[in-house]
């Protein structure tokens, strides 16, 4: 890595846990699950609160159709390796009369994370498809003018991994029990596996993320002293790995949630060392598919596919008036991609510099399990095409159903922005 960015992120960084991300810290406060980062279950804004905002469309606008990329719903993880090496780990300890009571308390927590697994790696929960149910639910609800409509025609296209289909079958279900009359269109292949999954090779850009990645994870604090005090009155003859201890149970805790169990692992660990944990699958995922100069926005243009798609088929609907909705189901890396070269300010659009990273981007506020991006379109008074022409047509942007800024482009008003512009931006990046 180049040395002059060596030598800006040691000066902008400390290792004391003071000078971290206070949002981060009081977040993990608040719940404890979101240590999970992109692992994280679906949190949605609810009516009333900061983050929920529908802004009123200017006067004489109406929804008409809606654009939309989910990633699948919450999940198990792969392999057992981590649950099993601190079962085995705790089971050693326990035999040779060294586990402490705290410890103890571990082995059914840890237990039960490896039964809920069950050997199914990469397998949507029934937290999943809730998840995935309830957004469309909510989408429904807030936007009665385009999916209340009889009728309607809705394509739904999902990646081809089953998690995926079944996020796909959760979501159209809840609008079916909504809307009886909805008729859909449903497609999954390699044609289609090419803009749901746009995120290509990193290898152009690995030793560049991994340099800056390991730059900045060794300016933060980790400590071996305390899982070692809280499970063990006796370390002598278990032949430990910490680093590889304090792994298992980040990652065991991690997952804990997707399969709706509620128990606190993370207390096994200080908070100093999960916050290593966190800002490590932070760094990762924001250096990689965010617009990070030396890294992210070098991959940005594997997305041009997936705009492209979204042009093409927002252009039929508002030519044709046939397509009241399109539904994609994907992944959390290749949406994550899209979103940053749509140029979605909040999530990924914004130019970061390495450093700025860890005060800029929050995983479980970015990337959780079942986020997802809902692009509505607006014209006067929701006239079908070809009823109405040369009309502007407005466009608002939600992100886990948040209202967001598009970073470069001038809003007509409020939250809304002309298609005609936001198409012009997109496409020059083709």
């Amino acid at each position: 890595m180049n040395k002059t960015i060596l030598l800006l992120l040691t000066c902008c960084l400390t290792i004391n846990l003071s000078a971290r991300n206070e949002q981060i810290i009081q977040d993990l406060r608040e719940d404890y699950t979101r240590i999970g980062c992109n692992l994280h279950s679906y949190e949605y804004p609810i009516a009333g609160t900061n983050g929920y905002q529908n802004t009123p469309a200017p006067k004489g606008y109406q929804p008409f159709y809606i654009s939309h990329y989910g990633r699948h719903g919450s999940r198990s993880a792969w392999g057992d390796k981590h649950y099993v090496g601190l079962l085995n780990t705790l089971y050693r300890a326990d035999s040779l009369g060294v586990l402490t009571r705290t410890g103890s308390e571990l082995i059914p927590l840890a237990q039960a994370v490896l039964a809920s697994y069950n050997y199914a790696d990469g397998r949507l929960t029934d937290r999943g498809e809730r998840e995935h149910a309830a957004i469309a639910q909510r989408m429904y609800e807030r936007f009665p003018e385009v999916l209340k409509k009889k009728n309607i025609h809705i394509q739904s296209i999902g990646s081809m991994i089953p998690r995926c289909l079944i996020s796909m079958a959760a979501f159209t279900n809840s609008l079916t029990s909504l809307n009886h009359t909805i008729r859909y269109n449903f497609d999954t292949g390699e044609q289609t596996q090419k803009y749901i999954d746009c995120t290509g090779s990193d290898l152009p850009v690995k030793p560049a993320h991994d340099s800056i990645q390991v730059a900045l994870l060794k300016l933060l604090p980790y400590d071996e002293t305390v899982v070692l005090n809280r499970l063990f009155t006796d370390t002598t003859g278990l032949n430990l790995n910490v680093r590889h201890l304090q792994r298992d149970i980040y990652e065991t805790a991690a997952i804990s949630q997707d399969f709706d169990l509620d128990c606190n692992i993370f207390r096994y660990m200080d908070t100093a060392t999960v916050y290593y944990y966190v800002m490590e699958k932070t760094y990762y995922m924001a250096l990689y598919f965010c617009n990070v100069p030396q890294v992210g926005a070098k991959r940005l243009h594997n997305a041009n596919i997936a705009l492209k798609e979204w042009i093409d088929k927002a252009d039929r609907a508002i030519e044709s008036g046939d397509y009241a909705a399109d539904l994609r189901f994907g992944h959390d890396y290749p949406l994550m991609t899209i979103v940053s070269n749509m140029g979605i300010g909040e999530i990924g659009g914004d130019e970061m510099q390495p450093e700025e990273i860890e005060q800029r981007w929050i995983a479980h506020h970015n990337l959780c399990m079942a986020s997802n991006i809902q692009m509505i379109f607006y014209r006067k008074g929701g006239q079908r095409g070809g009823e109405k022409g040369g009309e502007d047509i407005l466009v608002k942007v939600l992100y886990n159903e948040i209202e967001r800024p598009i970073v470069g482009l001038t809003p007509v008003e409020g939250c809304y922005y002309r298609w005609e512009d936001v198409k012009a931006m997109w496409q020059q990046n083709f």
